[in-house]
């Protein structure tokens, strides 16, 4: 399931998409960065993650080769 995500640096505040794969015994995330938060809006993030779905198989199976 891909999540929305927030980090915090320097006072400004970031978006994420990130997806958890499992490899075995260890948990890797995929991430994608999105931009500040104040620049983002609701409809960039439900396009942004429609892209991310779609590409997140490739991205898996080039992390694990």
């Amino acid at each position: 399931m891909t999540r929305l995500s927030v980090k915090k640096n320097k006072g400004t505040e970031y978006l994420y998409l990130e997806k958890p794969v499992r490899m075995g015994k260890t948990v890797r995330n995929i991430t994608q960065y999105l931009g500040p938060k104040e620049k983002i809006f609701k409809k960039d993030i439900k396009k942004a993650k429609e892209e991310f779905e779609s590409n997140i198989l490739y991205i898996e199976t080039k992390m694990r080769t």
